[in-house]
């Protein structure tokens, strides 16, 4: 698998806040995380660092991804206040296939390829966030030689125009001739959208199968 990443800050004097990824090369194969910790400010970036720690504390052990999420949400959950949690997506890549484990996130986007339009792959069953007690079920997706796959952030699929409209993927742009590219055009179409303003930062993690 290939994977670029890009963060695009609501506010242009912060480079951080409450939205968080990370990659950790296992022995069962590229394990990811992406998420957002509820607030902003100083609070969220400390709390990002901390889902963060214990993901990579964590990711390298012999547990499943369910088993991951579960005791992620363990360790996590006696130092959160009651109305604090944390979204997550948990991928493991493997030759052909993405397990996905979601608690509470937004499901990624999957562009097949020479398919029309992206499809969303939410789960079943929708669970609560870490934080929450979730009980998440793996989804496997098969994913092909110049399949893309889309990781985000609330801040992508929440940002409106001045009418009020929601940002739309466009399939035009995942489609680009590089992941780089890809990334580049999703990024300009949503500040174009959004005239530049930005009320959520945002992140995104484009994906693709090495072939």
């Amino acid at each position: 698998m290939t994977f670029l990443g890009a963060y695009q800050s609501a506010t242009k004097q912060a480079q951080v806040g409450g939205d968080l990824y990370d990659l950790a090369l296992t022995a069962r194969g590229p394990r990811l995380i992406i998420g957002d910790v509820k607030g902003k400010g100083l609070e969220a970036v400390g709390r990002c660092a901390a889902v963060l720690a214990i993901f990579r504390e964590l990711a390298f052990a012999e547990l499943d991804l369910v088993q991951l999420a579960e005791a992620m949400d363990a360790r996590l959950a006696p130092d959160l206040e009651l109305e604090d949690f944390v979204t997550v997506i948990l991928a493991e890549f493997t030759p052909g296939e993405v397990g996905l484990v979601n608690c509470g996130h937004h499901p990624p986007a999957l562009l097949a390829s020479g398919s029309a339009e992206p499809q969303f792959m939410a789960p079943d069953r929708p669970e609560p966030p870490l934080g929450l007690q979730p009980r998440p079920a793996r989804q496997d997706v098969t994913l092909k030689p110049g399949d893309r796959l889309l990781f985000y952030t609330d801040g992508l699929v929440e940002a409106r125009d001045r009418a009020g409209r929601f940002f739309g993927l466009d399939a035009a742009a995942l489609a680009e001739p590089d992941l780089h590219a890809a990334v580049r055009r999703v990024v300009a179409l949503l500040l174009e959208h959004a005239g530049d303003k930005l009320a959520d930062d945002v992140l995104l993690i484009l994906s693709e199968p090495v072939m």
